[in-house]
């Protein structure tokens, strides 16, 4: 659970020894494994070492422990580290190939991504003396923001179809968010290449959509002193007046003096009506951003209200009291001064607290609706802003025109007429460019519709958060393992027959709650060793992703007595057969062992009373 060395001092500082204490120099553990395909991997790892970092851990295909001719291949791996998961050189990733686990990757509370790591799942497996028995899985590593890591860690032990389509529901989740988030992305990048055009675009939907391209394509907007019209209709009434200043030849200044004094005049007065329009728009959209303000207000009382309301509503049914501030002569919304004859009581009935939080919610509804078309009105009429004031600027130019072409010597072509078709050329170009920029946007918008639209059919036709058929027998199967195995170590403090298996979080459970304070300390440690023990022999009988071993570090704990013990040893020694393995490290006397052990398929170790861990030399 720490970066320290989980070892004691024996392994990382001062052995005691027959020839008194020692300081280590350098330590390690080899460990050889044997996986289900029969093959052989040899691991070591250093405790203290000047030579080698504590995250280094070299392996050999083979048995290199107890055949050293066997001693394969030697590679260097590496754990505790960024990748160590993932890369060809971390060690989890040699180990879970090695034991030939797929192990799934889970999304984090950041929204990141991270595998189930094999630390998170082998609590299931090994059971250690300090800590371990406290609670079923109490080793488990906290890693930050990995969700449910005990649920994920039985679930992928059991490979239940409820974790396979829960992982497929948040893949598929976290697909149809980011696809969602590109076509946001595209649409509001394609806005933003609008903004200063006096150009806006209708139909375009903001959200994703499963179909597309939409039966009434997104079109473009020209804006005008009185309104939108489309773009089609903005380019054809353009390029007529190009082609008829291009069919005829530019008059002199002194030929267009008169039109360019007509045209001056109207410029002006154009000038000075967009100015009043967009003088008018821009106190509207104060408005506008006055009423968004309120809304928000009012919306943010009625949630105080409709939290008041709540609470009364809870008391109420709890049987309590809610006491309810009255403002006399002031309303409660506004805080305006209310007349007396408004504060006259009446005989009719009152709203209860929880018909007053329906109604609340209604109003919320409403004013919501208000705001999403206060806010709708504020855009259009920002972008009119927007456009009036690009045609602002070129009557500008064009009175600047007009002007010089009233000032121009008379035989010199009118610079009015050359600027308004240069004018002219330069919008229609920008035009033409933004409607490409807009069959582009169609295009991309098309394939993300086309794999949002499949996303969507793909979690629609998912089956619905339930556990699957086979999920049910085997989580029916480990309840009967366990409690026959219960009866058999002798449980005090419950009948074993009133303990199940939750279905929701698969650990015992009494009537549906956790088994908490219901057990004594001995038989907390009973239910450890039954349920535990019940995965791994459940793996025998149905499609599991268990090791098929399991390790105890001194099981007879908080003083369970010898005979639940012997019950224990005896139910473990069956592994043998299944080709199993459970591996138990006790200090129990030899001749206790010895009967408990008696006829048994099983291998017994004495290191006597010497100390196990030796100087080399």
């Amino acid at each position: 659970m720490r970066h320290d060395v989980p070892l004691p001092h024996a392994m990382t500082d001062r052995l005691t020894s027959a020839s008194g204490d020692l300081k280590v120099r350098e330590s390690w553990v080899t460990l050889e494994v044997e996986n289900g395909e029969g093959q052989h991997l040899t691991v070591q790892r250093w405790a203290k070492s000047d030579e080698y970092d504590t995250n280094l851990i070299r392996t050999w295909d083979g048995r290199a422990l107890s055949d050293p001719d066997d001693r394969g291949h030697q590679r260097d791996t590496y754990a505790r580290l960024r990748g160590a998961a993932r890369s060809e050189a971390g060690f989890l990733n040699v180990l879970e190939l090695f034991l030939g686990w797929q192990l799934p990757a889970l999304t984090r509370a950041d929204s990141t991504t991270a595998k189930l790591y094999p630390e998170m799942v082998f609590p299931l497996f090994f059971v250690e003396q300090k800590r371990g028995w406290s609670a079923i899985q109490a080793q488990m590593p906290p890693y930050a923001g990995m969700p449910e890591p005990r649920l994920r860690a039985v679930e992928f032990t059991l490979a239940m179809d409820f974790y396979e389509r829960s992982r497929k529901r948040r893949q598929l989740g976290e697909q149809i968010d980011q696809l969602a988030g590109d076509w946001k992305r595209l649409v509001g990048e394609f806005r933003a290449r609008l903004d200063g055009t006096g150009l806006r675009v209708q139909g375009l939907p903001d959200v994703a959509q499963r179909t597309w391209p939409a039966e009434v394509p997104p079109t473009l907007l020209a804006g005008e002193t009185e309104g939108w019209r489309s773009l089609s209709q903005e380019k054809a009434a353009l390029q007529e007046r190009f082609a008829g200043l291009t069919a005829a030849p530019t008059p002199s200044s002194d030929e267009a003096a008169a039109t360019a004094r007509a045209k001056l005049t109207a410029s002006q007065e154009g000038l000075v009506r967009m100015l009043d329009a967009a003088t008018q728009l821009e106190h509207e959209t104060r408005d506008d951003r006055a009423q968004i303000e309120a809304l928000h207000h009012r919306l943010e009382a009625i949630d105080e209200d409709i939290r008041q309301s709540s609470d009364a509503a809870t008391l109420t049914k709890l049987g309590g009291e809610h006491e309810f501030a009255v403002l006399d002569g002031e309303c409660p919304t506004c805080h305006q001064q209310v007349g007396a004859s408004l504060l006259a009581s009446t005989d009719g009935p009152a709203m209860t607290a929880q018909e007053n939080v329906r109604y609340l919610r209604e109003q919320r509804g409403t004013f919501e609706a208000m705001l999403g078309e206060a806010q709708g009105a504020a855009a259009a009429k920002s972008e009119r802003i927007t456009a009036l004031r690009e045609r602002m600027v070129a009557a500008q130019d064009d009175i600047r025109s007009l002007r010089a072409t009233l000032t121009s010597p008379s035989n010199a072509p009118s610079e009015a007429v050359i600027a308004e078709k240069i004018h002219i050329r330069e919008r229609l170009n920008r035009y033409a460019r933004i409607d490409q920029q807009l069959s582009g946007l169609n295009v991309d918008l098309e394939a993300v519709s086309e794999r949002y639209a499949s996303a969507r059919r793909e979690l629609d036709d998912l089956p619905a958060d339930s556990l699957s058929d086979a999920d049910k027998v085997k989580l029916r199967l480990l309840e009967d393992h366990l409690v026959e195995q219960l009866a058999a170590y002798g449980l005090n403090s419950l009948r074993p027959d009133e303990i199940s298996i939750s279905p929701e979080k698969y650990v015992p459970t009494r009537e549906g709650y956790d088994l908490g304070f219901d057990l004594s300390a001995s038989d907390n440690i009973r239910v450890i060793w039954a349920y535990l023990l019940s995965l791994l022999e459940l793996g025998a009988e149905m499609p599991t992703n268990h090791p098929g071993l399991l390790m105890f570090d001194e099981p007879r704990q908080q003083d369970a007595d010898r005979v639940s013990m012997a019950a224990l040893i005896q139910r473990a020694a069956q592994s043998a057969a299944r080709g199993q393995q459970v591996v138990f490290a006790t200090s129990e006397p030899r001749e206790s062992l010895d009967r408990m052990v008696a006829g048994l398929d099983s291998k017994l170790l004495d290191f006597g009373d010497d100390f196990i861990l030796k100087p080399l030399s």
